[in-house]
């Protein structure tokens, strides 16, 4: 059986910490035996059928955040967070794997312009893989709420609501039956009930933050609970093509070491239907300017992805801007076909954040 991985403010006024001004593949070549289009065909079987059974994810989970807990959502400091993310996944198989997906995200204020507890989203994704063109669209709305539960630690509940369609093409696929002797002309007799399908999808989540002495110093646990509802997503009507819930458990930390000095660590573990993952990340943050709408970092370090990869990963952050990239070096038995050549992925994240100009500067004119 064909596996997939998981693809992958004084009188002690408490303010949301949020709110901070602060910083299958199947060979596209026809080949001339029938051993290798019975293995196509199976290929074909286990990425429309046993993969819809899995959902697609990022190296860069900690900056893919609404792949792991709807409870993320306006867990950022500022007001609103426009996020894509891109990965291309298995460079040198005939037949890659691409991913794509854009979020936003913000948290409301009140009439006052004080941090209102309530959060939304929307996060959109497209994958395709192979020569059926297998693809995969949803479109998720967001919603949070977060409880102070101290000066420091907060806690916030997410749900996650929307809708995805799935399908592929047959046109450029081939099967055993086609097989002559010489070509694969033949009509095949491969009972396709349909070529697409739709679905909703329905996830909630749990996120603790908690918040040190320092601003850059915090982290986040928590859980997620995705595809609560099963969704039936197949291409047949058998009731058992499904895709099963999906659990995360995650721990994001970044821990201020000196005044240019960070230390982040990102942890994430994922258990669907029978299979299970880590991905363990470690990096170091460096400060280079400090210097107020001139903040320049850079973020370097290394992951690895249990039994299956490791991964590289370079972050520029610039004021709110940040641009990441990774790229995976295949571990597995698989790196005899990928040549250890996983794939690439890039995260783009900005924040916008609001300074209301009669708290920031109360004798200024309005025209300022």
């Amino acid at each position: 059986r064909l596996k997939p991985k998981l693809p992958t403010q004084n009188k002690e006024v408490i303010v949301f910490p949020f709110q901070s001004n602060n910083l299958f593949f199947v060979n596209q070549h026809a080949v001339g035996n029938k051993l290798h289009y019975l293995s196509w065909a199976c290929c074909l079987l286990f990425s429309t059928v046993q993969a819809t059974a899995q959902d697609a994810h990022y190296t860069q989970f900690g900056y893919a955040q609404f792949q792991i807990s709807p409870s993320l959502t306006g867990v950022f400091q500022g007001d609103q967070r426009y996020t894509v993310n891109l990965r291309r996944q298995w460079w040198n198989v005939p037949v890659a794997y691409q991913q794509m997906s854009g979020a936003f995200d913000k948290r409301f204020r009140r009439k006052n312009g004080e941090a209102s507890p309530w959060a939304a989203g929307l996060v959109v994704s497209h994958d395709i893989a192979g020569d059926s063109k297998l693809y995969s669209a949803e479109a998720n709305l967001l919603g949070s709420y977060t409880q102070i539960l101290s000066k420091r630690q907060f806690l916030s509940a997410g749900v996650l609501a929307g809708a995805g369609h799935r399908g592929f093409d047959s046109n450029d696929l081939h099967f055993d039956d086609q097989y002559d002797g010489e070509t694969n002309s033949l009509p095949t007799q491969e009972p396709f009930e349909r070529f697409s399908n739709n679905h909703l999808n329905f996830s909630a989540g749990l996120n603790w933050r908690w918040k040190g002495d320092s601003t850059r110093t915090v982290f986040d646990a928590g859980v997620g609970f995705l595809r609560l509802n099963t969704p039936q997503n197949g291409f047949w009507s058998d009731p058992d093509f499904k895709s099963p819930r999906r659990f995360t458990g995650y721990l994001l930390g970044t821990w201020q070491l000196t005044r240019r000095f960070d230390m982040v660590t990102h942890v994430v573990f994922q258990q669907q239907g029978p299979h299970r993952e880590w991905l363990i990340s470690a990096y170091g943050r460096t400060h280079i300017s400090q210097q107020k709408t001139r903040e320049l970092a850079l973020q370097y370090g290394v992951g690895y992805r249990g039994k299956d990869a490791v991964y590289p990963q370079l972050i520029v952050q610039y004021q709110t801007w940040h641009v990441g990239l990774s790229y995976d070096v295949n571990l597995s038995k698989f790196r005899t076909a990928s040549r250890s050549n996983g794939g690439p992925e890039i995260s783009i994240i900005y924040i916008f954040r609001k300074v209301p100009y009669l708290s920031y500067c109360p004798t200024c004119p309005k025209y300022m």
